[in-house]
């Protein structure tokens, strides 16, 4: 197993933000104040931040990783294989660039509040194995398509914000169910 070593913090590679987080406010502070509020009560900034962060991690090299708010990876440069990643002006790795090379648009419009989901593109955001599994769970949590597409093989529209609520409110994994309706 190779050492690591810090490769510095989240800032010391932007610098402009202290997170993740951080870029993802900059980036949607342009929009209304409703729909930011929107954003943060229905569990879509978080969702937003998570696939961020998967896809700075995807960009980086293997044995590289984002931990919190810091990078860190190989100490030594026999362990490192960097080749065809950005360097900066000391031939290091240019975490920066690499950073600047996720694009936030797509990310935030996977989980915009005000968007309508298809119920294939619900299945992938609740992650069913398939249309009919999201169509029951839809069912369940009480939510009705809000509309249809058009053309003989439209599929529902369902709104993307009662989704992130239902999905914010479904309980965490271990947690006791049947303890809510005893009263224990």
């Amino acid at each position: 197993m190779a050492t690591t070593t810090s490769y510095g913090t989240w800032y010391n590679h932007t610098k402009h933000n202290s997170s993740p987080e951080g870029d993802i406010l900059d980036f949607i502070n342009g929009g209304g104040t409703d729909w930011c509020e929107r954003v943060d009560e229905c569990g879509a900034f978080e969702r937003m931040a998570s696939d961020y962060r998967a896809a700075v991690q995807a960009a980086l090299p293997d044995g590289v990783y984002l931990t919190g708010d810091e990078f860190i990876g190989p100490a030594y440069d026999d362990d490192t294989d960097f080749d065809g990643y950005p360097a900066d002006e000391y031939d290091d790795l240019d975490l920066g660039t690499i950073i600047d090379s996720v694009d936030l648009t797509p990310i935030v419009e996977r989980w915009d509040p005000d968007a309508e989901w298809t119920t294939e593109q619900v299945a992938d955001r609740i992650g069913a194995s398939s249309i009919k599994s999201a169509s029951k769970t839809l069912h369940v949590w009480g939510i009705t398509a809000t509309g249809r597409q058009p053309g003989r093989s439209g599929q529902n529209l369902y709104s993307a914000e009662l989704i992130l609520n239902a999905m914010a409110a479904r309980p965490g994994q271990g947690t006791r169910t049947d303890l809510k309706d005893s009263g224990e």
